[in-house]
């Protein structure tokens, strides 16, 4: 019987082991891209794959799952940009709940109506707090989702202790895409100073030292997209 993913978090919890993760658009990543990624150059370079987008509709989701799964046995995680990014192809889905959006869609309402779907589809699910943290207010998940991205480290904190009292499963702070600045490693610090949960950083990440960086203040997961979009080589050389 193949190991959960919940499993694997409370392995990597437990055993401090870290994973870096490749957050792959259906949108922005073709065959050749994919090929790539996964060809015996880069692909011990990296442990589990997130797929999703803010604009990928089901049948890019589809095909995009379907593509990666011909090419590796690496865990392969929906990050839903979109109640209707549901395939049943990948491993796992983040079941995403905005803790700092205004928007109470966001918060639960988007996984209120996927639930039947989600349900139907058998796939694990991982209920997620997504944190948008800094102070740029015009990256595209703050407008989309009307969020205010927290700046102040006690309340960065504040909100990932309720997370964990609430029963989400894993903590994901990130500054949006396209941010001016990555994740304070303070916050990083201070977050997994005060929960047992696993905690996942995002956005503004251009290099494995980077990556190493985080992974010794205490990430669990290191989150990597547009910078292995733009030049994949040079990143994992880094």
């Amino acid at each position: 019987m193949s190991t959960s993913i919940k499993e694997k978090l409370l392995h990597i919890v437990a055993n401090q082991e870290k994973v870096l993760a490749v957050l792959v658009d259906p949108q922005k990543w073709d065959d050749s891209h994919l090929d790539l990624l996964f060809s015996v150059e880069f692909s011990s370079q990296f442990d589990w794959i997130f797929v999703g987008g803010s604009t990928v509709d089901k049948g890019e989701l589809g095909l995009c799952l379907s593509a990666i799964k011909r090419r590796t046995s690496k865990p392969v995680i929906i990050f839903p940009g979109d109640p209707d990014q549901i395939d049943p192809h990948a491993d796992a889905l983040l079941l995403l709940s905005m803790l700092n959006s205004r928007d109470p869609e966001f918060i639960v309402g988007k996984n209120i109506d996927s639930a039947q779907v989600l349900k139907a589809s058998g796939l694990e699910l991982i209920p997620t707090a997504y944190v948008l943290v800094g102070s740029d207010h015009n990256t595209a998940v703050a407008r989309v989702s009307s969020s205010i991205p927290i700046s102040d480290p006690k309340r960065i904190l504040q909100t990932a202790v309720a997370a964990e009292q609430m029963g989400k499963q894993l903590v994901y702070l990130e500054s949006g895409s396209g941010a001016n600045a990555p994740l304070d490693p303070d916050v990083l610090k201070r977050c997994k100073e005060e929960i047992q949960i696993p905690v996942a950083v995002g956005s503004g990440i251009r290099s494995m030292s980077a990556v190493k960086e985080y992974w010794r203040i205490g990430a669990d997961i290191v989150v990597v997209g547009t910078a292995i979009e733009h030049d994949m080589k040079s990143f994992f050389r880094s």
